[in-house]
């Protein structure tokens, strides 16, 4: 066959497979995994996407290669859909709109995934918050905030460092050998040092100050990694933020607990930093800094149904609001024949079927993923569709009968013995970042007037009309709405384009006849001109709509489910 590579890929990237498959179409014979189709023939429609470079295996030292992308349905009406789909896709990409419209930028300057927040980005952003704030508190949690650091040592004990070290950035030192001593180490638990970079490392540390007389003595490498770990904890070493979770299990621990205290609930708005890969990078969906609405519940064991039933209440009713109604549930659970899963047996059969029973009852649409759960406990995943069919994993509910463990969390029971507290992680939002992004393409960059950054804007007719126009616009932000003034020379007509262009929800027209009847000519970005009226009436609809919630439909997707990619796609433009 003169396939090298794939000869390669067998030798090394398969070697540890018992079998390897091949697959026969006619007269084309190669190396695949499957599945397939019995016939090409039932194949009526296939498209060529596009052709990109790539290197062998990722590695850019490797050969170079050339990458088709395709796509292939049973149908041509099937693939005229999908392609549709995929234009409106691009129409509505938030990078492009974040930009069009002011919303967010990112700057190679200031770091490759790292969000600046314009204004009106921003405004949508505090209002997300204001509202999850609002509605949390109502529900009983307690705010609380953590730094943006933390020593290595609180991750070790959480077990996320150094397991997820390619996903942090490298600690921080207090000393000046700290680097140093974190690659030495590095290489130990590798296996990759040699008895000459040894010497090598040992000459550098004693330059920069830092001596390990014990080391030589050391009979294996886990010896000499206690020895260079005893010098990382006296000389400390942090960590950017990773993750709020450790953070909040000290919090509980700040203080004895008792079950009468319980359930715990507690939440912030707490931005977290992961070093993804610059590939795997993508504007606000995939970031290195990014803010969670984050929030951690602490119960007992017989508290969690009802504490996993108010989240998952809590999730559709955040969805809801913003026009987010087609979803499904994920219940990842454990594989009954694995042992990698930390708490006992009992525990798990209790919080599964807890899950389970929640789920059914709520009327929710679900699926079960045997084998998905994470090792500390089951979760529940939202699966969104938005309006042109695409499916994102937004909220989240997690149990964790790992970290309390890790943490020795505690509490006094009503038979005075103590207990570890079961705990909850959750988050609707996921990150305000990545939900701010899936908003945009889902609205098409036109967000309901509740969540708008400019909600109205004051259009005078000529410059005769401009201390009318400041006098409206003073009214509308006493109201509490997010006005803004359009004083530029220009025709009327000009002024209520830029409008509509710019996604404001409503226009004020105003000129001599408005001012001497104290009113506005009102326009709706989506039904166009609704007439002259009162001011006051003009703030009491504009503000009916914010209280409400309302999201309005403009015209519907044309996008057949059966062109969706991941999920179908019935929906709307707005």
């Amino acid at each position: 066959m003169d396939q090298d590579l794939k000869v390669e890929h067998i030798d090394t990237g398969l070697s540890d497979q018992s079998t390897v498959s091949f697959y026969r179409q006619g007269e084309f014979v190669d190396l695949c995994r499957g599945p397939h189709i019995p016939d090409a023939g039932k194949i009526k429609a296939i498209k060529l996407m596009s052709v990109a470079g790539a290197y062998w295996k990722g590695d850019a030292s490797g050969r170079q290669l050339q990458r088709l992308y395709g796509t292939a349905f049973f149908d041509k009406k099937e693939l005229a859909a999908y392609l549709e789909q995929l234009e409106e896709a691009k129409r509505r990409d938030h990078r492009v709109l974040g930009k069009q419209h002011g919303l967010f930028a990112i700057n190679p300057e200031v770091g490759q995934g790292l969000c600046l927040w314009l204004p009106k980005g921003a405004r949508v952003r505090v209002t997300l918050e204001e509202f999850l704030r609002r509605e949390l508190l109502t529900r009983g949690y307690d705010p609380v905030f953590s730094p943006h650091i933390g020593r290595v040592e609180l991750y070790e004990t959480s077990g996320h460092f150094p397991y997820y070290r390619d996903s942090q950035f490298s600690p921080l030192f207090g000393s000046e050998a700290g680097g140093l001593v974190d690659a030495w180490n590095q290489r130990l638990v590798d296996g990759t040092l040699d008895s000459d970079s040894e010497e090598k490392l040992m000459e550098a540390a004693k330059v920069l100050g830092a001596e390990f007389p014990d080391y030589k003595s050391s009979a294996s490498n886990e010896e000499k990694q206690k020895v260079l770990h005893r010098w990382q904890t006296v000389h400390e070493r942090y960590l950017i933020k990773p993750m709020n979770c450790p953070h909040h299990c000290h919090m509980f621990k700040a203080m004895p607990r008792s079950y009468r205290q319980l359930p715990l609930r507690l939440f912030e708005f707490g931005t977290v930093y992961r070093h993804e890969q610059t590939g795997e990078l993508n504007g606000m969906l995939r970031v290195r800094g990014l803010t969670q609405d984050d929030a951690h519940i602490f119960c007992t064991g017989d508290q969690v149904e009802q504490e996993f039933k108010a989240t998952i209440e809590l999730t559709k009713f955040v969805l809801n609001a913003v026009g987010l109604d087609d979803y499904r549930v994920q219940l990842s659970l454990r594989d009954p024949d694995s042992d990698k899963y930390v708490g006992s047996e009992e525990n798990w059969d209790h919080a599964e079927g807890a899950l389970r029973g929640v789920l059914e009852n709520s009327g929710l649409d679900f699926n079960e993923e045997p084998g998905e759960a994470a090792f500390y406990g089951p979760k529940a995943d939202f699966m969104v569709r938005d309006c042109i069919g695409r499916s994102w994993q937004l909220g989240t509910v997690q149990l964790d009968y790992n970290l309390p463990e890790r943490f020795k969390l505690e509490y006094t029971g009503s038979d005075n013995a103590t207990h570890r507290p079961v705990m909850i992680h959750r988050a609707p939002f996921g990150s305000l970042e990545r939900f701010t992004g899936m908003l945009i393409e889902h609205f098409a960059g036109a967000f309901p007037m509740w969540l708008s950054p400019e909600q109205v804007r004051v259009l005078p007719l000529s410059d005769k009309s401009l201390d009318y126009a400041v006098a409206v616009a003073k009214q509308f932000d006493e109201a509490g709405l997010k006005v803004t003034i359009d004083n530029n020379d220009g025709k009327v007509q000009a002024k209520i384009r830029n409008a509509q262009l710019d996604l404001v929800n409503y226009m004020a027209v105003v000129g001599p006849k408005e001012a001497e009847a104290g009113q506005v000519a009102l326009r709706d970005r989506i039904d166009g001109d609704l007439g002259s009226m009162p001011i006051a009436e003009a703030i009491a609809r504009l503000k009916d709509e914010i209280a409400t919630r309302k999201v309005r439909q403009a015209v519907k997707s044309s996008i057949s489910t059966a062109a969706a990619v991941d999920s179908g796609a019935t929906g709307h433009e707005y």
